[in-house]
């Protein structure tokens, strides 16, 4: 998918689909700041290609193209727990033209999962998700990692299992995983981020370009307008699979906004910037497996607050 939303210290939070993005300027690290605020900075950001926040604050992960069309990449902002990472970056990126990061996340105990289209580097993850991905390797491959809070964890693969074990921390994201009825609209979830921070939050979108997200609602109109330029996955006939028992659901852990959007209508966005208006915000168990025929994984339909109707026909 286009997207990629990441949950940052003290309430920050990046968000992009594509060229279009948002982000939370009071509480960004300085430099990142500048590179997006500032038009007349020489390496101003453009297009974002990875932009991640490890738990420590002041640090980042980044790789992007500048508006005078050079692609650059930041290795310096990740502190000495993370020179594994930083020499990933650096060496992808230097590598060919057009090559760097495409997803990276960050966890507990510096923990870090990173994508990128010549292979993947992680750190501290919980041992049965390393166990998973090395075993599956040669089966299939992550499409995206997810890493929450007390070893909490999502990994999606290219031929639609998810396997995960969410520690009990994130209801709403195991009532979606475990929801098979609605897989053939929503075409399965294709990326979600958990918020390492606090237990509940995550960002979710779906094959059909529609999504779904447990956060604060300061944080919402912002994210509405960035999902609604997410681009939907080519329509694939998936069966649904036998739903496992679903478990009982509880509250969010703080007053946050559950929202979404449907599937988008055609739109143009604003290529190359960020919105004009930024909202200012103020173990133990075996992982569960869930398997898909065709692809693509189950999924849910969007959970209230600003879900939109099917776009349509011009």
């Amino acid at each position: 998918m286009n997207c990629q939303f990441s949950f940052g210290p003290n309430r920050s939070y990046f968000c992009s689909a594509g060229t279009v993005y948002a982000w939370s300027p009071k509480n960004l690290p300085p430099p990142l700041a500048r590179l997006l605020e500032d038009n007349a900075h020489p390496q101003a950001i453009d297009i974002p290609y990875d932009v991640a926040f490890p738990m420590e604050p002041g640090l980042y992960a980044l790789c992007w193209k500048t508006r005078t069309g050079e692609d650059w990449f930041e290795d310096g902002r990740l502190g000495p727990r993370y020179h594994r990472l930083a020499r990933f970056v650096k060496n992808v990126s230097t590598k060919g033209p057009g090559l760097h990061t495409t997803l990276t996340v960050f966890g507990p105990n510096s923990s870090f999962f990173s994508h990128s289209p010549t292979g993947y580097c992680w750190q501290n993850i919980p041992p049965e998700l390393e166990d998973d991905i090395h075993g599956a390797m040669k089966l299939r491959r992550p499409t995206c990692v997810a890493l929450g809070v007390q070893g909490a964890y999502i990994v999606l693969y290219n031929d639609g299992t998810i396997v995960f074990d969410l520690r009990g921390q994130y209801p709403l994201v195991e009532k979606i995983i475990r929801n098979p009825q609605e897989a053939a609209r929503r075409r399965g979830i294709m990326y979600i981020a958990l918020n390492p921070f606090i237990p509940g939050e995550f960002y979710a979108v779906y094959g059909d370009a529609s999504a779904s997200w447990n956060f604060p609602t300061a944080w919402s109109a912002d994210v509405t307008a960035i999902s609604r330029e997410i681009k939907p996955m080519p329509v694939a006939i998936v069966p649904a699979p036998t739903p496992p028992k679903p478990l009982p659901t509880s509250p969010p852990a703080v007053e946050v906004s559950l929202g979404g959007t449907g599937p988008p209508s055609v739109s143009s966005g604003s290529v190359g910037r960020p919105p004009s208006t930024i909202s200012t915000m103020s173990a133990g168990r075996p992982p569960s497996i869930v398997s898909m025929n065709g692809g693509r994984p189950p999924s849910t339909i969007s959970m209230g607050g600003t879900s939109v109707a099917p776009a349509a026909t011009p």
